[in-house]
């Protein structure tokens, strides 16, 4: 694993190191750069402070209603941002790597998604909690899905370039 250094790049992206392989121990065996387990790390961290920008949001839009609204307003939003943070941290991990791995921690993570949410609607439903489910599975998705494309696209970018993109 790389150690962060900083470059006179002046690079804001320092949670994400691609190194070459060659200077990367998980690397052996593959071609071209690489992501770092710490880009895992830095993935997991930048999106539990996403995930929180939705819960407050959340949090303020079912501020003193029914309980059972707000109950299921944050089961809803645990529905999405756990499985979003932990499969988007393998992914992050996977980056760079084997298709297939790639592909199997992207298919785990939209399963988990829609198993999740399935379920929710289902008892939900039984409670009459539709309309606060949505806005627990949107706060919890939306903004978790929107920096993942951010943080791939910026990723892959950098790759396609060949730079090192570090802080």
């Amino acid at each position: 694993v790389a150690a962060p250094r900083r470059s006179d790049r002046g690079s804001d992206f320092w949670l994400c190191e691609l190194v070459p392989t060659d200077r990367s121990s998980e690397g052996k065996g593959t071609r071209g750069n690489v992501e770092t387990s710490r880009s895992g790390i830095g993935f997991a961290l930048s999106a539990s402070a996403v995930a929180a920008v939705g819960a407050a949001a959340l949090i303020a839009g079912f501020w003193g209603s029914d309980r059972m609204a707000s109950a299921w307003a944050a089961k809803g939003f645990l529905a999405m941002a756990v499985p979003g943070i932990t499969c988007g941290s393998w992914l992050a991990r996977e980056h760079g790597r084997s298709a297939s791995r790639f592909l199997i921690a992207l298919a785990t993570g939209f399963i988990i998604r829609l198993v999740l949410a399935a379920l929710a609607a289902f008892f939900a439903a039984k409670v009459d909690a539709g309309a606060a489910l949505i806005a627990g599975l949107a706060a919890g998705f939306v903004p978790l899905t929107a920096f993942e494309m951010i943080w791939f696209l910026r990723a892959r970018g950098a790759q396609g370039l060949g730079t090192e993109p570090r802080g």
